[in-house]
């Protein structure tokens, strides 16, 4: 969540690369685990589904997609309010601006890549709070 945005695209195609990787093969797993379906019982059933489920590529996506829209915020932000100033002669994107930063710095206390039950928790409060903090910028 630290990294200039440039880099974190890099880092974004990266990743989905590896996942992208990880579902061929899990989809090659499949089959040959439905080739051989009769020998499996059902715990291993369950397990094979598991596999398929993977939070930590879900917990990304969701990382993914906030980057990319708190990034184009910024850039809507800087385009809209460049020459705006207020009646006191403040620059009204510096202050929206250190607003959006301030909302974002939300993300520093935690561990986005937990995907406990808390971890999960803790992501859905900080993002709420992010939330708030952005609509108070927009209004």
């Amino acid at each position: 969540m630290l990294i200039d945005y440039s880099e974190f695209e890099v880092q974004r195609r990266e990743i989905q690369q590896v996942f992208t990787l990880l579902n061929d093969k899990i989809t090659e797993f499949r089959t040959n685990i439905s080739n051989n379906r009769s020998r499996l019982d059902v715990t291993s059933s369950r397990a094979m589904e598991s596999i398929v489920q993977n939070p930590l590529k879900e917990r990304l996506e969701r990382i993914f997609i906030f980057r990319k829209h708190h990034y184009k915020f910024r850039q809507i932000i800087k385009k809209t309010l460049s020459q705006e100033v207020t009646k006191n002669k403040t620059n009204m994107e510096d202050v929206a601006l250190s607003k959006i930063n301030e909302a974002y710095q939300s993300f520093n206390g935690i561990n986005v890549l937990d995907i406990s039950a808390q971890g999960s928790e803790q992501w859905e409060q900080t993002e709420r709070t992010y939330n708030l903090k952005i609509d108070k910028v927009e209004s």
